[in-house]
């Protein structure tokens, strides 16, 4: 007997317009959304690629390249065998403090990083 998708409702996702552009380009956006306005919390889990692909009645590629985008951005984690989640910085909870941040909380360069950028240009 065939398999059946899942369908995995996801109210934080609205319908996507598939004549306004790049699916994957919305999904992300909405994604994005979602966490923002609260709807997906720090640590919750998103459904696989092929779930949500069937969901939403898109391809699994369309998905990937979403959630890849948002992994990049920081907004999701994902960890190969325990999914894809929403990341906790990305949720409003602060990040830790670095304790080496510059005066005005400025990223600063590692030891190593400045020691390479004070050689001489070739």
């Amino acid at each position: 007997m065939p398999r059946k998708a899942k369908l995995i409702e996801i109210p934080a996702i609205a319908p996507l317009d598939r004549q306004a552009g790049s699916l994957s380009r919305q999904l992300s956006q909405a994604l994005r959304e979602a966490v923002r306005q609260g709807k997906l919390q720090a640590g919750d889990a998103l459904p696989s690629t092929r779930a949500l692909a069937a969901a939403l009645y898109l391809s699994r590629g369309t998905v990937s390249v979403a959630y890849d985008q948002l992994i990049a951005e920081g907004v999701l984690t994902a960890q190969p065998g325990s999914g894809t989640r929403v990341a906790a910085i990305a949720a409003g909870t602060p990040p830790s403090p670095s304790p080496s941040g510059g005066p005005h909380g400025e990223p600063t360069l590692s030891e190593r990083a400045q020691a390479f950028a004070a050689l001489p240009a070739a």
